[in-house]
């Protein structure tokens, strides 16, 4: 990024899937923890903001609203449990609107100062 001028870069920290780029601490609303995510040995945004920093570039984060197919969530809305596939956490709109919110928080005070979100 460096040698072609980049003075800032954004990564992906959550897209469609549902999959974290960071180890979070959120819980799903029986309590039990959001496992969808990398393991403390593929720290992949501390990384990235350790590279970004070391060189100088500003840093961000895209995190999709959009869908997250862990959480049952297509096109801003929660599908019915009826719905649900193996594998896949049942919350409600409400549920899916603090989890966003508490994984977004995470990003905005755990990587530093960012360029962009």
């Amino acid at each position: 990024m460096k040698d072609i001028g980049a003075v800032h870069a954004v990564l992906t920290a959550k897209h469609g899937c549902g999959f974290l780029l960071w180890e979070t601490n959120t819980t799903l609303p029986d309590g039990s923890p959001y496992r969808y995510h990398v393991n403390s040995s593929m720290p992949v945004m501390k990384m990235f903001v350790e590279q970004t920093t070391a060189n100088n570039i500003g840093h961000g984060f895209y995190y999709s609203l959009t869908n997250n197919f862990y959480l049952n969530e297509l096109g801003h809305n929660v599908q019915p449990p009826s719905t649900l596939l193996p594998g896949q956490a049942s919350v409600t709109q409400a549920q899916f609107e603090d989890l966003a919110i508490a994984q977004m928080t995470e990003i905005w005070t755990q990587f530093g100062n960012l360029t962009e979100v």
